[in-house]
């Protein structure tokens, strides 16, 4: 009996060791999958920015075009936006 007790014992350490084994070989797999993760979405947040920041560009020297063309200046177009931005969120808020 006591020896069934004492192989039981060793039998549970191995299982206990194979699953801490395990456990640890998972948690490291889910910080390198974590870490990939956040790169893979600060590279595309990166991009987002870029596209954002050219098309922003574009769209301002455009406006500035526009403003040189119709002879107004780019200050009050720029002041018309405010205006019509701040209409369409009043209107969205109430």
């Amino acid at each position: 009996n006591e020896s069934l007790l004492s192989q039981l014992e060793a039998q549970n350490d191995e299982t206990i060791d194979v699953m801490t084994d395990k456990v640890k070989l998972l948690k490291n797999l889910t910080i390198k999958m974590g870490t990939e993760i956040k790169s893979a979405n600060l590279n595309s947040l990166s991009d987002t920015f870029d596209k954002t920041s050219s098309s922003l560009k574009r769209n301002f020297n455009n406006l500035l075009i526009v403003s040189k063309n119709a002879g107004i200046s780019w200050k009050s177009w720029l002041i018309f936006f405010i205006l019509v931005f701040g209409f369409f969120f009043w209107v969205w808020i109430f």
